[in-house]
């Protein structure tokens, strides 16, 4: 199903921060060698990660869709031809 090298690493670094604007944040992650793209999910609850969003070519993402004054929580993982990294919860 996927190609004959090695999945791509998880990221180990990630950064969330608030805008002004509590319905948007600007989120980063530290780059994975030999990710093609990112697959970014998040939620009210860490079992409940409903929303995702494909994020091509880059380690930032702004993220406007939140609700003011509920706390969320992230994960992510990273792929490329040969397969997914692990889900990484932050």
């Amino acid at each position: 199903m996927f190609g004959n090298g090695e999945k791509p690493a998880a990221s180990t670094s990630f950064r969330v921060e608030r805008q002004a604007d509590a319905r948007n944040a600007d989120i980063s992650w530290e780059p994975v060698q030999d990710a093609m793209e990112y697959v970014l999910y998040w939620g009210i609850e860490p079992d409940k990660l409903n929303n995702s969003v494909m994020i091509y070519d880059a380690s930032a993402y702004e993220l406007r869709a939140l609700n003011r004054g509920v706390d969320y929580f992230f994960a992510i993982e990273a792929f490329n031809e040969n397969g997914i990294s692990d889900l990484v919860s932050f």
